[in-house]
């Protein structure tokens, strides 16, 4: 297989034994498929991401392996019905992106509307006097949410409030604002943000 390069690939055999939670998204491998620059596209691959690496984990010939971001483009797969879209190569104008770091695409459209799942370890804070903080060192998930034009590798932080799902919409906020309110849409609700999306699609 030409991704197992040396430039593309390194052995995993790192351990979290001991750490509350899991560094992965998604725990299980599960058959995906990963595009690597240069080479092309392989499907029907074992696979699983690791958020607190960001790395790309896969299964070949028995081996656990890395692939390392610079080389792999874009990722994906299927879980419980629901398709899971990550790609890199973007940047943001506060550098709490680079190009090697994934991002889950949830809308493709005039605007590219893409998700963060990372991992923070957060260290065993135990207090025995006070009896408080945590005794282990355990995995936290952390969600934030960038969008982009549909040509561009820039992209910008968005939160998920009023304001700033009206400002992607252009001349068209005050249509989406009243779709939301007709359809009693959350702005804090990335589903109904979706639903937004794909409206000011359709009246484009």
């Amino acid at each position: 297989m030409g991704a197992t390069s040396g430039n593309v690939m390194v052995t995993f055999n790192e351990s979290y034994y001991g750490i509350e939670g899991s560094p992965y998204h998604i725990q299980d491998f599960v058959t995906g498929a990963f595009h690597q620059t240069g080479t092309g596209r392989y499907e029907d691959v074992n696979i699983r991401y690791n958020a607190y690496e960001d790395w790309l984990e896969v299964i070949i010939e028995k081996d656990s392996l890395v692939l390392k971001p610079s080389a792999i483009r874009s990722f994906e797969f299927s879980y419980s019905g629901v398709d899971y879209v990550y790609r890199n190569g973007f940047s943001s104008g506060n550098n709490d992106i680079s190009r090697e770091n994934y991002l889950r695409v949830l809308h493709e459209g005039s605007v590219v509307f893409m998700k963060r799942h990372s991992k923070e370890l957060k260290k065993a804070n135990f207090d025995p006097v006070f009896n408080t903080g945590s005794r282990y060192d355990r995995f936290v998930e952390n969600e934030s949410y960038y969008t982009a034009g549909v040509n561009g590798d820039q992209i910008e932080p968005v939160r998920l409030r009023r304001r700033d799902i009206l400002d992607l919409m252009g001349d068209y906020s005050d249509q989406i604002a009243k779709f939301a309110r007709d359809n009693r849409l959350n702005y804090r609700s990335e589903a109904d943000v979706l639903r937004m999306l794909e409206q000011y699609d359709r009246l484009q």
